[in-house]
């Protein structure tokens, strides 16, 4: 599937719903240009009580290896609307490799979780944070 598909189905009243994909993709350049990775820990741990975020960074790592060398991956799965259900670790490794399209299994629901731009604001990010998060978003848009 297109990934620009994926992220047309991401909105909330014509917003961007999908925040925390320009906070992995900022890690996945962080990662490969060996920064720190404070952003990422503290989105995961105001998401899901008790995260692990160095086994989220580990996954990512994994992650980072096969899209950058174009290896077989586990496909990303969305609601039967067409929002991520799993895989927003894997969709930004893919655009951030400029790959165009996915594999993806559709699952039952009609699920929407909401990462906007409030999410962030409302959990304590920062001016400077949600700065940097908000052109992460544009530049990962204009890639499509």
């Amino acid at each position: 599937m297109k990934i620009y598909t994926i992220l047309l189905n991401e909105d909330i009243d014509s917003n961007f719903n999908r925040y925390d994909l320009a906070v992995n993709y900022i890690t996945i350049d962080n990662l490969l240009k060996q920064k720190d990775c404070s952003l990422y820990k503290k989105m995961h741990e105001k998401r899901i009580i008790g995260f692990d975020s160095e086994e989220g960074i580990s996954q990512l790592l994994k992650y980072i290896e096969v899209f950058r060398n174009n290896e077989d991956y586990e496909a990303i799965e969305l609601y039967r609307n067409y929002t991520i259900a799993n895989g927003a670790h894997r969709l930004a490794c893919a655009i951030y490799f400029e790959h165009k399209d996915v594999f993806v299994d559709v699952k039952p629901g009609l699920v929407k979780r909401y990462y906007g731009i409030d999410w962030f604001k409302e959990k304590g990010f920062t001016e400077e944070e949600l700065k940097q998060i908000e052109e992460t978003k544009w530049e990962i848009l204009k890639k499509l």
